[in-house]
């Protein structure tokens, strides 16, 4: 038997296969296929709200925990604030190549250079 003979075989005993099946009706089908989509958005509706409670939960339960008081000392010492970012010496100038960007310098970097 060769290879083209199992092929056709094959495609003969799949096709009485198929033939054996019970196939349901278009009313199965209808009433099947909405019991999954309902089951499926009842479901997704339980997990955000279980979900959305946990969050809620959690969230509370962080904001109503007590304070130690290694954490009230910390809290109390000022942080140090940290400067803005001075963009003013960057320039953008357009070119052929859709635009670049060069950084200028100014007096107090001319001072620093190595």
């Amino acid at each position: 038997m060769d290879f083209f003979q199992k092929v056709i075989d094959y495609f003969r005993s799949s096709k009485a296969e198929l033939q054996k099946v019970t196939w349901p009706s278009k009313q199965d089908t209808v009433r099947y296929s909405t019991l999954v989509i309902g089951a499926s958005v009842g479901l997704a509706l339980f997990f955000a709200v279980l979900d959305k409670g946990l969050i809620t939960t959690v969230e509370w339960v962080i904001a109503h925990r007590p304070v130690s008081t290694a954490q009230q000392t910390q809290t109390n010492t000022q942080t140090p604030q940290t400067p803005a970012l001075d963009l003013s010496n960057i320039l953008t100038t357009s070119g052929t190549n859709g635009g670049s960007i060069q950084v200028v310098p100014t007096p107090a970097d001319q001072g620093t250079k190595k």
